[in-house]
């Protein structure tokens, strides 16, 4: 059967009961208070939490929460997608995006795991902060910036690591020292890099000197020969420092 009524805008809404149990309106239906369904259905496919754009929208669960894409199994190329300035699947700015693949996209369609766009004269970063530090300032960052130079930018006043198979080799200090295999600088004098093979194999130092050892070669962590200047003159061995 079906059952005719008013709502308060004086539209018609037409309710439907069919032998199923099912309810089926036709218009629109305002409820005041709680509306309580194990299963709400969209034809269309918006749902909007809103009135007159003036509400926020709230979602609360007090378990877990899933959003499932592709439920019917369907296909293999659809999309989870966030965006902003629109009310459809268009139009607007697109800002997040989960690939059926599982790649992220932040202001894009992602090509791998993680990617990231920005427009035109805009940097593109990631940013992390460990150990409480603070973010845009004493943070890390990854990413390519407006002029298209690629960072890997330390903010914090400390060292920056690269490493295989589970251990350091690569360190670049917080002056800007180079360390290869080592993570100490063990020459003495004025240094300005150091490249190493570890303390206990051949090493070289370089330093920034008017005169004096220049680059300084080590064996075992002890000074065994040098490259350098004096008075004018080019010397090596154990040279004059």
């Amino acid at each position: 059967g079906r059952l005719y009524t008013e709502n308060s805008s004086g539209d018609v809404v037409e309710i439907g009961l069919n032998p199923e149990g099912n309810v089926d309106v036709t218009g629109s239906v305002t409820a005041s208070s709680t509306l309580t369904a194990q299963k709400l259905v969209s034809t269309n496919g918006v749902l909007e939490l809103d009135d007159n754009g003036s509400h926020n929208g709230v979602i609360n669960s007090p378990a877990s929460l899933f959003i499932n894409i592709d439920s019917d199994n369907g296909s293999t190329g659809e999309d989870f997608v966030i965006g902003k300035d629109r009310t459809s699947t268009s139009g607007g700015t697109e800002l997040f995006r989960v690939q059926e693949d599982g790649n992220v996209g932040i202001g894009c369609s992602p090509s791998s795991a993680l990617s990231i766009a920005r427009g035109s004269g805009v940097n593109a970063y990631i940013e992390v902060a460990g150990n409480n530090n603070t973010v845009g300032s004493t943070s890390m960052l990854f990413g390519q910036d407006s002029s298209n130079y690629g960072y890997c930018w330390n903010r914090a006043n400390e060292a920056l690591l690269f490493g295989t198979n589970a251990s350091e080799r690569i360190r670049i200090s917080s002056d800007g020292l180079l360390m290869v295999s080592t993570s100490s600088d063990f020459a003495s004098g004025t240094v300005d890099g150091i490249i190493a093979q570890g303390t206990s194999k051949p090493a070289a130092a370089f330093s920034n000197t008017a005169d004096g050892q220049i680059v300084k070669f080590y064996q075992s962590g002890s000074l065994v020969g040098s490259i350098g200047t004096y008075s004018g003159d080019l010397w090596i061995g154990q040279g004059n420092t």
